[in-house]
């Protein structure tokens, strides 16, 4: 239950982003990316205005199409949530109810808590997708979770044995993840704390900072 992802928004930078002002903050926290950490720095205040309809016409509409389809799949997933539910408790296997409800599952690869990728997920966080499965009894179906595109829920087939061999080839390498997901998080917070203790003095910020309240507004 979900819709094309057209746009890729990142909801920590705007926030960030619209703390800032040139007496209070100029300067946000760090804000961790896929692959980095960004500080954003206040630059100026664009006067406000309202476009002509003819400039934004295109994109109004493309955002309207796009919040009425993420509330049209958020509904139909919930109705289909329900309508499981119902079915199931009815003895109907969740193939059977897809089937009637005229919806086509997603089929996955076996995975487990240190997949990293699962292929056909698409759009749903994998966080997530991983918390739904993992707290979800073998033969039942979890709630429906709403997502920024539509939302899912997760029907558990079975658990499998654990593969002696497999676990141990694994080993090593889950043990070097395990090592590096604890070394970011110990720098990660070693260097909120540094950045909360710092005071930016670089000369071309100080000069900034200074040109910006003489300006009032930049």
């Amino acid at each position: 239950m979900r819709r094309r992802r057209l746009a890729t928004k990142v909801p920590d930078f705007s926030k960030a982003a619209f703390n800032l002002s040139p007496d209070d903050q100029l300067y946000s926290q760090p804000i961790k990316g896929r692959d980095a950490f960004y500080i954003l720095a206040f630059h100026k205040v664009l006067p406000s205005e309202i476009p002509p309809l003819e400039q934004i016409k295109d994109k109004v509409t493309m955002d309207y199409k796009m919040g009425q389809a993420a509330l049209q799949a958020r509904r139909a997933g919930a109705e289909f949530s329900q309508t499981v539910s119902n079915g199931m408790a009815q003895g109907k296997t969740f193939e059977a109810i897809a089937a009637q409800a005229n919806v086509k599952p997603v089929q996955l690869p076996p995975f487990s808590l240190s997949t990293k990728d699962i292929t056909n997920l698409d759009d749903v966080p994998l966080d997530s997708f991983r918390e739904a499965a993992f707290s979800t009894q073998p033969g039942k179906v979890s709630p429906f979770h709403p997502t920024r595109e539509g939302g899912f829920l997760v029907y558990v087939k079975s658990t499998l044995p654990l593969d002696e061999a497999k676990m141990k080839a694994d080993l090593p390498g889950f043990a070097a993840y395990v090592r590096q997901a604890r070394e970011r998080e110990a720098f990660e917070s070693w260097f909120r704390k540094e950045m909360g203790r710092a005071q930016i003095d670089a000369p071309f910020l100080r000069q900034q900072q200074e040109e910006m309240r003489k300006a009032g507004r930049a």
